[in-house]
This record gives structure tokens, C-alpha cells and sequence, in this order.
């Protein structure tokens, strides 16, 4: 069984520029997020990195003279099972979602870069130019309801949860209870 909250931003009510004085951040190239996954430095990204050209992919980081020090993966449209699976494949969760909402996956920042504000920023700027570029207007996302962190780091970037789910699996079968869709979320399957 897997317990998971559902947290959304609104990209038109929040403030999404914050500043960074030691960081950089930038949407990354294929080219560079290959780079930077070949040094170790975009971890549990593998899979995502055959997809990161499609039109619908990105990965937003902040870099230091030290390297990449945080990082997320967002892609447009529906969250796919594949972005969504927490620890159990088994219980992963495919959550539709409205043609202008993105899907917030796969953040991570180092160790010794945490509490630095990191992940407020490579959201807020990833909002802020996929509002202006593609008219996203949400940013949808999940979290293991007992990451307490990852939910702390999402609220300190805007977000609000709207829900949470309980999804039970068993070899091929998985079944669950999910909140009621709303805002950018058409449903879960």
C-alpha cells in the first residue's frame, strides 16, 4: 500500500521569482543532462533522459561552481505511470490532468545544498517561463505521505495540497481510493 498527497500550484497566485545569488538556473539541454548524468549528478534520471527532447519534457536545475546541485523533472500533460510510481511500481498512479498543467517529478537537491532555498527556485523559475512559453497555468505533483521533507519543500514553493490518495497493489492488480478531482486534476487510473 502506498499513501501519497497531492499538491498543486497555481501559477497565476503565487510569487514565482526568487533570486539566486550562488546558483544558476536554467532548463537544461539534452546535452547538458546527459553531462550531468554520466558524472553522477542527475540521479534516478536514466529513464527520463531518452524522453527530455520531446516537446513535453523538461529538467529545470541550479548549478554551482561545484556542479548540479538541485534539480526537477516536469512534463505537460498527463503524469504518466512511469512519473508517478513511489517506491512500488505496482502502485503506480497515472493522474490526468487539464492542457494547461504540468507535472512536477523527480526533484532532488544534494545534500549539502538543502535548506538553501534551491527547490523554491528551480520551481518558481520553471513556472515562471512555462507560464510564458506554453500557457501552463499549474503545477501538479505527489509526494510518499511520509516525506515529510519533499511536502515541506513543495508548501515553501507555493504549492497547496488538495488531497491525498491510498493506492493498493498486488502483482498486476492495484486498486485505490482517490480524492476528488479538481482545480487542473481530471482524475487518477
Amino acid at each position: 500500500m502506498e499513501a501519497v498527497r497531492v499538491l498543486v500550484l497555481d501559477v497565476d497566485t503565487q510569487d514565482t521569482t526568487r533570486s539566486m545569488d550562488t546558483h544558476s538556473i536554467r532548463f537544461l539541454s539534452p546535452g547538458l543532462a546527459a553531462e550531468y548524468a554520466a558524472s553522477g549528478q542527475l540521479l534516478y534520471s536514466e529513464a527520463y533522459l531518452e524522453r527530455i527532447d520531446e516537446d513535453r519534457m523538461w529538467c529545470v536545475g541550479a548549478e554551482s561552481a561545484e556542479g548540479l546541485q538541485s534539480f526537477a523533472w516536469l512534463h505537460e500533460g498527463i503524469a504518466e505511470k512511469e512519473m508517478n510510481e513511489g517506491y512500488h511500481s505496482a502502485t503506480a498512479t497515472e493522474i490526468r490532468l487539464s492542457a494547461d498543467a504540468a507535472f512536477v517529478f523527480n526533484v532532488f537537491t544534494t545534500p549539502e545544498s538543502r535548506g538553501l532555498g534551491l527547490m523554491p527556485a528551480i520551481l518558481g523559475h520553471a513556472a515562471t517561463k512555462l507560464r510564458r512559453t506554453r500557457g501552463v497555468r499549474w503545477l501538479v505533483t505527489t509526494t510518499e505521505i511520509t516525506n515529510d521533507a519533499a511536502r515541506a519543500g513543495f508548501l515553501k514553493s507555493g504549492f497547496r495540497e488538495v488531497g491525498q490518495y491510498f493506492r493498493y497493489g498486488i502483482g498486476k492488480q492495484a486498486w485505490g481510493s482517490y480524492p476528488k478531482p479538481e482545480g487542473p486534476i481530471r482524475g487518477f487510473a
